[in-house]
């Protein structure tokens, strides 16, 4: 969804992903990636979105999410 406001920062060796949804409704959006990675919640006590190279999540209304993406090799 080009509407979602992303950014991603490089630091240490790491991946941070930040995504808000400015919206009034839920919205799905898709993570691509070369490669398979995994997504871990950062500001959340969701679980490991596991190995794959494209990964589907829902943001809803307002929520900002972050996590980590862990390059899997």
């Amino acid at each position: 969804d080009p509407t979602l406001q992303l950014a991603l920062h490089k630091a240490g060796g790491r991946i941070l992903i930040f995504a808000r949804n400015p919206h009034a409704a839920t919205r799905p959006a898709s993570v691509l990636r070369e490669g398979k990675f995994v997504l871990k919640p950062l500001w959340s006590s969701g679980k490991f979105l596991g190995g794959v190279e494209e990964r589907e999540v829902s943001l809803d209304a307002h929520e900002i999410k972050v996590w980590e993406l862990i390059p899997v090799s």
